[in-house]
């Protein structure tokens, strides 16, 4: 979710955007309100969004696009696509895992950049070729266990855990 765009667009101004632009998105992203429709003929009562980005407009992908741009964590592979945003790292024989360190270290640059994450979405998906297959050790992401899961999808791709066999 972004919300330094709505009351601080400080890092919109370092790219080359013309200043209405600017303008006219904070504007765009201020005093917001949303309904859910929860059947043809009933709606909820309109509430203020405090954060975030319109889906199902144009500018919100390119946006949010922008806000995480700079997003990224050392000697890291990360794979941003709209709201997703992937570690990935390759552990050869003998190597000691660094992901713990490096998903502890994207909070904090996240926090840097005035934007949350949503750490109910973290997902960890484990291949191994190695036979007999390794133990691996859980990762956290803010003192919670990222849920291990079989399968996910990562940019349209559905990927699943190889099982030894």
């Amino acid at each position: 979710m972004i919300t330094s765009s709505q009351k601080n667009p400080i890092k919109l101004l370092t790219f080359d955007i013309p200043h209405r632009i600017i303008e006219w998105t904070v504007t765009f992203l201020q005093n917001r309100k949303q309904r859910v429709k929860l059947s043809p003929d009933c709606y909820s009562e309109r509430g203020t969004v405090p954060a975030g980005v319109p889906w199902g407009t144009k500018w919100g992908p390119r946006l949010f696009a922008l806000m995480i741009n700079d997003l990224d964590v050392t000697d890291t592979d990360l794979w941003k696509h709209l709201d997703d945003t992937t570690i990935s790292e390759n552990e050869y024989k003998q190597q000691t895992s660094t992901i713990q360190s490096r998903v502890h270290e994207l909070p904090r640059k996240s926090t840097v950049d005035k934007f949350q994450l949503n750490e109910d979405k973290c997902k960890e998906l484990r291949i191994s070729f190695a036979r007999p297959e390794r133990s691996f050790t859980s990762i956290f992401f803010n003192d919670k266990p990222i849920d291990v899961v079989s399968n996910t999808k990562v940019l349209g791709v559905y990927s699943s855990r190889i099982s030894s066999g």
